[in-house]
């Protein structure tokens, strides 16, 4: 609660008001959702003019394996009706669990009506585009809740969905990170059902009579758990990051409430309370539980190869204060070539904005005491994603950090990025920013009141400096732009944004033959196949191999194709008898139907090699 008297009356709504949602609420609404589409597309910028041949961002890996998951979670539910959870249309035959997998079953099942009205490309495009202006309704949405400030609230949702903190996911292609409206809106129901949880907060922070609240309480606390539990199941079918952030969020702002019921030692209020916070978890636990289940047994029986120690390094400490990096004559010039080199134009990025930002969010941490414990939040989460040692100024201290406990922690030490904790750090922190830029707002709004009439002794007021009226006049508009100014659009090469064309070989009715596609050379170190992936989307065979978020544990030196290595050795393998006869029912067996040759990234010597090398088991073949 913004605790100033005059904040206090703007924050109270009367009676009336509460019982439904007037028609200018619902058109404010739908223009501040309008308002975040367009931001994201002015940020995105000219990708809007492009959505059927690039994306956001610059890892292709990622994007590719993301339109493959569009592309299964359709073919797994619609076509073959099986669990979209493990396939055998890559890593064929044997196929793969998919538990560990960043599956986001939810986005892929939002895409379900637009895949065949738009295609995949344009699709994960309009989805990106949803989670970044939904990320920052759903913030809106909450910090309009705690201040009523319209003002404070919009740009707290920019500062959540455009801050440099939230860059990376966007830049990765991360299509399953980027879908952060479900745990912003989760946030914004759950503030909502604790308030009504506890009665003497609601009463506080609506400024509602407490017998209101206590009539009433029953059917909000069920509008707003059910809503919350609602929620909560998109996010665990959406990406286990982002259910692993909603529990802590759950915990984190319940923790406050409950144990002031302990230190009252109203053990039944107590009890009762902390039962009706575990249903919000009821349903997320029966949709969810053989999720789960497979999800902790492939993470503990070593299935993948990185489940083990999979943190990669955190953040820098320096990046948390200048995400854009600063003058490179500066003392933190290393970490300001780290960041820039990637970016077509460095000047554009600087951290003045970022640190007006994280003043507005001390601010409100200071002045409002409700704004705590999302500063706390900020400051946990962001020491988190330092990562196991701390980084400052490019050099490793070697000083270990929270996240080596995490890494070591059984099923969480599958976390492989410890800046993604960032997301519920972006969260607290834009809710702190809306604090403060409520709380300034009021504050530079009152001397104008108090010029008018007479003061409290009677007197006629003190008239204030011409020059200091028009600066606070201007004061807070300077803020936004300020704000503003460090929530840069994303100025990557535009080259790097495109999606190169389809090889003419992978497009439909082009391989008509049925059976699976046997493309080589193989890739052991699995990261050159994701293109493949997106080419499978268009032919939709089975691959012998594929590219996941973590190496698959496939060792094809011991499978029946390894004969096709560069350095099989004839004499010294006996998987399969070397006849072409012998391949050829080998292939058959496992219904292969063609057998491909990649040599978009091949020597001359080495195509010579595998035609060679296919020419002599099957013959001579389309090249």
């Amino acid at each position: 609660m913004l605790e100033t008297p005059h904040l206090k009356t703007a924050l109270s709504f009367k009676l009336k008001n509460w019982r439904a949602v007037p028609p200018p609420q619902v058109l404010r609404h739908c223009l501040v959702g309008l308002l975040y589409i367009l931001a994201a597309v002015a940020f995105s910028w000219p990708l809007a003019l492009n959505l059927t041949d690039h994306t956001f961002g610059t890892l292709t890996y990622d994007r590719d394996q993301n339109f493959w998951t569009l592309w299964w979670t359709q073919q797994s539910l619609l076509k073959y009706h099986v669990t979209p959870y493990f396939t055998n249309f890559i890593y064929y035959p044997d196929g793969i669990s998919l538990y560990l997998y960043p599956n986001n079953l939810t986005t892929g099942i939002l895409s379900l009506p637009l895949l065949p009205v738009f295609g995949l490309i344009p699709t994960f495009n309009l989805l990106y585009f949803v989670g970044i202006a939904g990320g920052a309704w759903g913030v809106y949405c909450l910090v309009f809740y705690l201040t009523r400030d319209n003002v404070a609230a919009f740009m707290a949702g920019l500062i959540f969905a455009f801050s440099p903190w939230q860059h990376s996911a966007v830049e990765l292609n991360q299509l399953n990170i980027v879908q952060y409206q479900w745990i912003t809106f989760f946030t914004y129901w759950l503030v909502k059902y604790l308030d009504w949880l506890f009665p003497t907060r609601a009463a506080r922070r609506l400024a509602l009579p407490q017998e209101y609240i206590l009539n009433k309480r029953r059917k909000y606390r069920v509008r707003y758990g059910v809503l919350a539990a609602l929620f909560l199941v998109l996010i665990a079918f959406t990406d286990q990051y982002h259910l692993l952030y909603a529990v802590v969020l759950l915990v984190w702002l319940s923790a406050g409430p409950l144990f002031r019921l302990l230190l009252q030692k109203d053990w039944r209020e107590f009890g009762l309370n902390l039962g009706r916070l575990a249903l919000i978890g009821v349903p997320v636990a029966i949709a969810f539980f053989r999720v789960m289940v497979g999800f902790i047994r492939d993470a503990r029986s070593g299935i993948f190869l990185e489940t083990e120690n999979t943190m990669l390094n955190g953040l820098d400490l320096v990046s948390l204060f200048s995400p854009w990096g600063i003058e490179s004559n500066g003392i933190y010039g290393k970490v300001l070539q780290l960041k820039r080199e990637r970016y077509t134009d460095p000047g554009l990025y600087f951290s003045f904005g970022w640190w007006v930002i994280l003043a507005l969010a001390i601010y409100g941490v200071w002045k409002c005491s409700a704004g705590r414990t999302w500063g706390l939040l900020v400051v946990v989460t962001a020491a988190l994603s330092l990562g196991e040692t701390l980084v400052f100024n490019g050099v490793d201290t070697g000083f270990p950090l929270f996240g080596k406990i995490i890494s070591q922690t059984p099923v969480l030490q599958v976390m492989h990025y410890a800046r993604r904790w960032l997301l519920p750090g972006s969260l607290g922190l834009a809710v702190c920013a809306g604090y403060g830029l409520a709380l300034l707002r009021e504050k530079l709004n009152r001397p104008a009141e108090r010029t008018a009439g007479r003061n409290e002794a009677g007197k006629p007021p003190v008239s204030f400096n011409k020059g200091f009226s028009r600066l606070r006049l201007l004061a807070v508009p300077l803020v936004i732009v300020f704000c503003i100014s460090s929530l840069q659009p994303y100025p990557i090469a535009w080259n790097l944004w495109a999606v190169p064309p389809t090889p003419p070989v992978f497009t439909k009715n082009v391989l008509p033959a049925p059976g699976a596609l046997l493309d080589l050379p193989f890739d052991e170190s699995n990261v050159d196949k994701a293109d493949n992936m997106r080419y499978q989307t268009l032919h939709g065979r089975p691959m012998v191999e594929g590219y996941l978020a973590r190496k698959a544990l496939v060792n094809y030196d011991e499978t029946p194709f390894a004969f096709f290595f560069e350095d099989y050795p004839l004499a010294a393998k006996d998987i399969v008898e070397v006849t072409p006869e012998a391949v050829q029912s080998m292939l058959s067996y496992y219904h292969f139907a063609y057998l491909l040759l990649d040599k978009s990234n091949l020597s001359d010597q080495r195509i010579n090699y595998f035609r060679q090398l296919i020419g002599k088991i099957t013959g001579p073949g389309q090249n």
